[in-house]
């Protein structure tokens, strides 16, 4: 197989945040302008290996001296003050594989994971201006609905130096070819593509500041994440810039899509589709709200409805069970003091596992 970078002069500064980017930009540019056009990214920035550009991770250093503890205090507050969570809702325990900041062991090591980590997301940042710029440069940008999303929480996985697979190689791609050290080595500093680590359990759990768990888990710390949508000729000028209390999911951004390009819903067997449409919200009406929502990803299991989540942190062995609006960062579990409420949630999800199963056996159409 023939990689992409091969054969290219620029090849030693090959990156692939740019590369996304650069093929996004030719691709609207060879677009048939008398058409609409639909542009599906998606960076695998930020994530591990924690390879970032040299001057980019430069302008991080010393950003994280104070530590995880601090950070999220921090993050947490200044969440309260922007009004991105209800400040009734207490930030949520350190987790216990993360020691206090003070106790950390090699402090610079886990200070230049962040770096790196930052400057990824710095990276990415820039080349979605990039596209932007286009946009606005091809007078797009005002009837262009851009969404951004992202499909989970921080990831806590402690990169082993045992760990391989077809993502990883021995040697760099750089024309150096030196040796590629694998794992989360202390005192190694993470950047540049001899190493191939992860920024691990203590600033994931920041990253998912102020909730619990990570990606992985159905918790909010793994499953609550970002929704910014940007359309300046179709979202009501009141709403520019504000936050919406809608609560949706995945499943509702291709009804939307086709609600707001007047394409008809698909009518999927043997499961319909479940998602809605909220088109609605943009323009600050109500919009229909979902009877239920689940998930099974990995080693969790959740069920929302009406507020309500019952959520398992191992596949349904054991379920707790949070009131969200009160309870965002789901502290206080009360499985025993609504056992009705847990077991019509329980079966919910039961009943959503079977259907999915069954529609699996029959196949899509």
């Amino acid at each position: 197989m023939t990689h992409e970078w091969e054969g290219r002069d620029d090849y030693y500064d090959y990156y692939y945040t740019d590369a996304i980017t650069d093929h996004a930009l030719e691709f609207l540019s060879d677009r048939d302008e008398g058409t609409t056009f639909f542009l599906y990214m998606a960076y695998t920035a930020a994530h591990w290996p924690l390879h970032a550009k040299p001057e980019d991770i430069a302008a991080y250093q010393g950003r994280y001296h104070m530590g995880w503890d601090t950070i999220r205090k921090q993050r947490h507050a200044r969440m309260k003050e922007l009004g991105v969570v209800d400040p009734q809702w207490a930030l949520s325990p350190r987790h216990d594989n993360v020691p206090a900041w003070p106790d950390a062991k090699y402090p610079l090591w886990h200070e230049r994971r962040m770096e790196v980590y930052a400057a990824q997301v710095t990276c990415m940042d820039r080349n979605i201006g990039r596209i932007k710029d286009y946009l606005k440069q091809e007078e797009l940008l005002d009837n262009t609905i851009v969404i951004y999303q992202h499909d989970n929480g921080g990831c806590h996985v402690e990169y082993l130096p045992t760990r391989t697979g077809s993502w990883t190689r021995p040697k760099t791609t750089d024309g150096k070819e030196r040796p590629i050290k694998p794992g989360n080595i202390p005192n190694l500093m993470p950047g540049g593509q001899e190493t191939f680590q992860s920024y691990g359990y203590g600033w994931a759990n920041a990253s998912n500041t102020p909730f619990r768990l990570f990606k992985q888990f159905d918790h909010e710390g793994g499953t609550r994440s970002p929704l910014i949508i940007s359309w300046p000729r179709g979202i009501a000028s009141e709403l520019s810039g504000q936050l919406v209390s809608e609560v949706c999911h995945v499943i509702d951004i291709f009804p939307t899509l086709l609600d707001l390009v007047g394409a008809e819903i698909v009518e999927q067997q043997p499961i319909p589709m479940e998602g809605r449409s909220l088109a609605p919200a943009l323009q600050g009406k109500d919009v229909k709200p979902h009877e239920a929502l689940f998930w099974a990803h990995n080693k969790g299991s959740a069920v929302w409805s009406a507020g309500w989540k019952l959520v398992s942190p191992n596949r349904g062995q054991q379920w707790e069970l949070y009131h969200l609006p009160s309870d965002g960062t789901e502290l206080h579990d009360l499985s025993l003091r609504q056992p009705a409420k847990a077991r019509e949630l329980q079966q919910l999800h039961k009943d959503w596992l079977a259907r999915n199963k069954a529609a699996a056996r029959s196949g899509i159409k």
